[in-house]
């Protein structure tokens, strides 16, 4: 499939990862679609970027489509409903997946797509807000390498790295595998900050002492705790049902999902006094 020069370039989801990727995007290519389904979104969404009045709409008018909202239920609203991105884009577009949901997804979407002519990625992106924000993400790719060839240029507006790992689903098992290193030991640097703390360790001077030696790890480095945790439970929970399809024990998958729900309501009860 001969697929199309890149000159508009739409972005479904304009939260706190889409708003500032379509400012990076505006910067290198001639016109910025977006969409979102809350009107607060596109009255926020930088001067540059168009607002399209539904996903069909912005399908009609972009070569490629990025999609970051946030769960499977939305992926495939976005691209399968009435007004959806399928019904209404050119043909030989790419359309890109960059929301977190399970890799199978993918082979399902690719199967109710078999009879149009559109390019598939998933691509979903690790970095969260800061990487949006400074256009530092890191892109795990899937699907067809000459796809990833034509969309590079855009993906490179907002990464920091872009690594192929596979076919179509690849990208989205890579992220997975990385979120759950990551609420690992986000889980972990918890309870040793804890454990520290009672045995009468500061808790600031703690962490200062384990990211100069061989327990440093980029969520305590980067205070990753005292963040926004959105997306924890939700990816946890993806990770723990696809190992239960493919029949492979992940003990500790459990337990990071309980501890990070724990993190999150101990979070919330202080804010609240």
């Amino acid at each position: 499939m001969a697929l199309r020069e890149i000159k508009t370039v739409g972005v479904v989801g304009l939260g706190a990862i889409g708003r500032p990727i379509a400012g990076h995007i505006a910067r290198i290519v001639h016109t910025v679609i977006g969409f979102d389904i809350r009107k607060e979104a596109l009255t926020v969404a930088a001067p540059q970027i168009v607002p399209a009045s539904s996903c069909v709409d912005l399908a009609a008018r972009c070569d490629l489509i990025l999609i970051t909202v946030d769960t499977d239920e939305q992926v495939q609203s976005v691209l399968f409903a009435t007004d959806g991105l399928v019904s209404g884009a050119r043909e030989d577009a790419i359309i890109i997946v960059s929301s977190t949901i399970a890799p199978r997804r993918m082979t399902d979407i690719a199967a109710r797509m078999k009879d149009k002519r559109l390019a598939l990625l998933d691509a979903p992106l690790a970095g969260g807000e800061d990487g949006a924000r400074t256009g530092r993400l890191v892109a795990f790719v899937g699907g067809a390498a000459e796809t990833l060839t034509a969309a590079r240029p855009v993906l490179r507006a907002f990464t920091s790295s872009i690594h192929h790992l596979g076919p179509l689903g690849a990208g989205l098992a890579g992220k997975l595998a990385n979120n759950l290193i990551f609420w690992a030991c986000l889980s972990a640097n918890d309870e040793a900050l804890k454990f520290g703390e009672r045995l009468g360790v500061e808790p600031t001077a703690l962490r200062n002492a384990i990211t100069a030696a061989n327990g440093q790890n980029w969520a305590l480095s980067n205070s990753a705790a005292d963040k926004p945790l959105p997306s924890a439970e939700k990816d946890m929970a993806i990770v723990i049902e696809e190992a239960a399809r493919l029949g492979l024990g992940l003990p500790l998958s459990a337990t990071v999902k309980d501890t990070i729900t724990a993190i999150k309501a101990a979070r919330s009860a202080r804010e609240r006094f």
